[in-house]
């Protein structure tokens, strides 16, 4: 999480044997690793350049769209669709499987008390990262020895 406020995108997922339900939680914005990706920046020394994805096949294409802006659901057959192409979270045949498994989700983000359910401090989390992002580009935060991320605190276990 904070050492990188950059590629701060969270998910979540869950499984069973043949499905697989991702929640991108922030899907309504640009995952932020597709751009870096392209630059062969970060933690990608290299990457697909975009004009490498424009001349690839449509089924290339979309997987590239999905993982640079993700749904909120993301629904993969495993057992047919071990590499995640077909998202089948829109699909009225995979209803009762997508509702099933968003379920599970749920309570098993209760469970391990999952610390960003609560809308409020996701929304706090949100904007520490990106104020972080926008006023520490160079990241020389890290050499402040005072300087220390707030999430610490309001993430913190409530027991």
């Amino acid at each position: 999480m904070g050492s990188f406020p950059q590629v701060h995108y969270p998910r979540r997922s869950v499984r069973d044997a043949q499905y697989k339900l991702i929640l991108n939680i922030n899907h309504a914005k640009e995952n932020p690793h597709y751009a870096l990706y392209l630059k062969g920046a970060g933690h990608f020394s290299t990457g697909t350049k975009e004009e490498e994805i424009n001349a690839s096949s449509d089924t290339i294409k979309q997987a590239y769209n999905t993982w640079r802006f993700p749904p909120e659901y993301e629904l993969y057959d495993l057992n047919n669709d071990p590499d995640e192409w077909n998202n089948l979270a829109g699909n009225p045949e995979y209803k009762e499987t997508l509702e099933r498994l968003k379920n599970e989700l749920y309570k098993w983000r209760k469970e391990t008390k999952d610390m960003i359910l609560d809308p409020k401090k996701l929304q706090m989390l949100n904007k520490e990262m990106e104020s972080a992002f926008k006023n520490m580009k160079t990241r020389d935060y890290r050499k402040d020895k005072s300087f220390k991320f707030e999430y610490l605190q309001y993430l913190a276990p409530v027991e």
